[in-house]
């Protein structure tokens, strides 16, 4: 009876083991705080068709400089399938850069193509990151699994709130030829200086994206991952506030296959749940294009915004660098 007794307990606590065992294998949790440096550009267009078609009459270059964000991901793996979430900011009041403004004035003033070609105005600011904050989702399948390496396509949606502003600079504007209504080179003018508030840039931006995870188990606890995806859909909205017009313009964009991302990154374990992250990611957008709203810095509303019959676009570029703990929770 003894025996029997032993026998019953031992399968009872295999049987336990086993089942612990498969419970890992089908669920797992983990946390990864991490801090990210940012750098990179952004660019912003006006187009204007009234001599030539589509021609750039403005463009908003944002200069980033290494930016830092920091935040957290979680996600939740069921078997094959994991669900994994992200949030991040940057430090507000940070030097975020500068911003240089051109424009090509003579583009709405003649049709002779020499003269359109000559830049006219130009302004360089100082920038700051009033807000920059990031949210994202992700579905994630796991194809094809072996003892070192896994094949998983994902699905992504990306949420970015920003409002960076630029202060101060220099500014040099073309003279206006009274014969001709046009302007000179802004590199023959007198250079100024400009106070305050100069520009203000605040943007929303969805993005989706479409892509495949790869991953390598190494030796001794190392992971090597690869990420590759493309942008199936992307709408951005944004709103600047030229300080010295009085003037807000609001832009809205939308885009289709329009951007790349790609990242490496490497997992060295450094205890059964703790693992340390370091990656690195580059971003890169087409031109997404949309058309541009304007109303003065007087009105009130948000329905005073009127067409401004022009078309405008936006792109970016990013580099990341992140490094960070990854926590498995269970």
């Amino acid at each position: 009876m003894k025996k029997l007794r032993a026998g019953i307990l031992t399968t009872a606590v295999l049987l336990f083991k086993c089942a612990s065992l498969n419970a890992q294998n089908f669920f797992g949790l983990e946390v990864t705080p991490f801090f990210t440096i940012r750098s990179g550009s952004q660019y912003e267009y006006v187009y204007t068709n009234t001599y030539s078609d589509g021609a750039t009459l403005s463009l908003l270059d944002w200069q980033q400089n290494p930016i830092l964000f920091g935040g957290a991901k979680a996600a939740v793996r069921l078997g094959r399938f994991s669900l994994s979430g992200q949030a991040s900011a940057a430090v507000p009041g940070t030097d975020a850069g500068f911003v240089t403004d051109y424009d090509w004035k003579n583009l709405e003033l003649t049709r002779d193509t020499t003269l359109q070609k000559i830049c006219t105005n130009y302004s360089k600011s100082t920038c700051t990151v009033n807000a920059d904050y990031f949210l994202s989702a992700r579905a994630l399948f796991c194809l094809k699994k072996t003892h070192s390496f896994s094949i998983s396509p994902f699905a992504e949606l990306e949420y970015t709130y920003s409002h960076y502003q630029a202060d101060g600079g220099i500014l040099k504007y073309g003279a206006k030829d009274s014969k001709t209504n046009t302007y000179s080179s802004y590199e023959t003018a007198e250079e100024e200086s400009m106070t305050g508030t100069v520009l203000s840039l605040q943007r929303i931006e969805y993005f989706t994206w479409a892509g495949l995870e790869l991953k390598w188990d190494t030796f001794r606890g190392t992971k090597i991952l690869f990420e590759i995806a493309a942008c199936p859909y992307a709408n951005i909205q944004s709103l600047d506030y030229h300080a010295l017009r009085y003037t807000y313009f609001l832009d809205l964009m939308e885009g289709f296959f329009c951007g790349i991302k790609a990242s490496l990154g490497l997992e060295t374990e450094l205890t059964k749940r703790l693992s340390l992250c370091i990656s690195a990611q580059i971003l890169d957008t087409s031109t997404i294009d949309g058309n541009t709203r304007v109303k003065s810095y007087s009105s009130k509303y948000f329905s005073d915004f009127i067409s401004s019959k022009k078309d405008c676009g936006s792109s970016f570029s990013f580099f990341d660098f992140s490094t960070g703990f990854k926590i498995i929770l269970f």
